[in-house]
């Protein structure tokens, strides 16, 4: 299910001396790994098939509830990520898999999403509001609510990807490394 919905919103990127990159690390993080029967992929992602609607994937990494997916522009940067940038971030991406991020976040954002409904249907509307407003309205509030609830995911699958980073022989430098480049990519995205 989480290939099929992929590939129907992002191009596929063929790179086998990639995909063998990023299965050498996984089975290196797997074996480290308290939960090593439980099976995690590892896919590469292209550009997504319709910018508008599926962006921002393309340049990092995330996780469904079994796989991790690794964008193409993340892995074709310059300069290229090392292979403990790469085991950090598979950690990290794999501690939310571990942890079922991905189904609470899921449900989290259905509980909120039918709250929020019923707060509009309480009472009268001040003036009629177009669904378009009332959807955006919604979603901005959806992600101001849950997120704490996301940072609390994202600081959880920071301590224990570093942690089996470290497991997997990740160096302390090029997890720093890591981090100062995220810290980097995010003033360079708010400049």
């Amino acid at each position: 299910a989480d290939d099929a919905f992929m590939t129907e919103h992002y191009t596929t990127a063929d790179e086998p001396a990639l995909q063998t990159r990023l299965e050498g690390l996984m089975a290196r993080l797997q074996a480290v790994s308290p939960y090593p029967d439980e099976s995690v992929r590892v896919r590469i992602i292209g550009k997504p098939k319709d910018p508008a609607v599926m962006s921002g994937h393309e340049d990092g990494a995330f996780a469904s509830s079994t796989t991790i997916y690794v964008g193409i522009e993340e892995l074709k940067r310059s300069p290229p990520p090392t292979d403990d940038e790469l085991l950090w971030t598979l950690g990290h991406e794999m501690t939310h898999i571990h942890r079922d991020h991905y189904a609470k976040a899921l449900l989290a954002d259905e509980s909120l999403k039918k709250w929020q409904e019923t707060q509009w249907t309480m009472g009268e509307d001040p003036a009629p509001i177009d669904e378009g407003y009332r959807s955006a309205i919604q979603s901005r509030a959806r992600k101001s609510q849950l997120g704490g609830y996301y940072k609390e995911q994202e600081l959880e699958s920071d301590r224990f990807g570093t942690l089996q980073a470290l497991s997997a022989g990740a160096k302390p430098d090029g997890i720093r490394a890591t981090f100062e480049r995220m810290r980097k990519d995010e003033a360079a995205g708010e400049a």
